[in-house]
């Protein structure tokens, strides 16, 4: 395995989706804990070029519903972590990178990548908020991960604290895992995503710094591998749920 599978490992993510499945049907769940598996109607599957050439991505483009576990089956704990990786292919609107919630009673823990290029960490179970405001580069890898330690709650961005509040969240009960929005199908993205994971943790800034170090083709651009056909000189698409921006994105910054 590479250097970024075994860095993660060696934190112990309770819940690891390495999101590599082909066809994206289910995001497998390699995490340390009860195994809770993602699940997808009808994503695309990215190839092995993600953040790290031991793992892949899965495209959400913003059609079809995210990569999600509605169950509530993941204990939230006063200690907890959660990141991923993504590359988005637009800007001009708010989009969620990764969310952990119990939909029943509207409790979120929430990432979301702001229509002006900022960054909005939040929780609704202690109605916390804090933001990042410098603009943030689309079409290219970045690693969020957001933290609580009972005291604090802090938000990241490659590696690196960019936001915090102190904040006292009431941990009890369990939450599911949505990738690429929000509950009630809301604030969809369009990207790439890859190997998000929860840890029953708070991950230190110096861990959370090595993941990102450790990761390689961080540079590197994903390349479509979905299904259908499409003609980028002509515009024409089939059955690519009306991804050819993504398409055409992808083949400009590969060559």
């Amino acid at each position: 395995m590479g250097a970024y599978f075994n860095a993660v490992s060696a934190d112990n993510p309770s819940n690891w989706w390495r999101l590599a499945d082909p066809g994206g049907i289910i995001g497998t769940d390699i995490g340390g804990a009860t195994h809770v598996p993602l699940f997808v109607s009808s994503a695309q599957a990215g190839p092995y070029t993600g953040p790290s050439s031991d793992g892949a991505s899965t495209v959400h483009d913003s059609v079809n519903p995210s990569l999600y576990n509605v169950t509530n089956p993941i204990p939230l704990l006063n200690l907890w972590t959660i990141e991923c990786w993504v590359w988005f292919f637009r800007t001009g609107v708010d989009m969620t990178v990764m969310t952990i919630e119990n939909e029943g009673v509207g409790q979120r823990n929430v990432i979301r990548f702001e229509a002006a290029r900022t960054i909005f960490f939040f929780s609704t179970l202690g109605t916390s908020t804090m933001r990042y405001n410098t603009a943030v580069s689309d079409l290219t890898w970045h690693h969020f991960a957001m933290t609580y330690d009972h005291v604090t709650l802090r938000g990241y961005l490659d590696g690196v604290q960019v936001a915090s509040v102190a904040t006292v969240i009431n941990t009890t009960g369990n939450v599911s895992v949505r990738i690429g929005e929000e509950q009630g199908a809301s604030v969809k993205a369009l990207g790439f995503f890859s190997d998000a994971a929860y840890y029953n943790a708070t991950l230190t800034a110096g861990q959370l710094l090595a993941h990102y170090n450790a990761a390689d083709l961080v540079t590197v651009p994903p390349l479509y591998l979905g299904g259908g056909t499409f003609d980028v000189t002509i515009g024409s698409t089939t059955g690519v749920s009306g991804d050819l921006a993504t398409i055409r994105n992808s083949v400009r910054r590969t060559y």
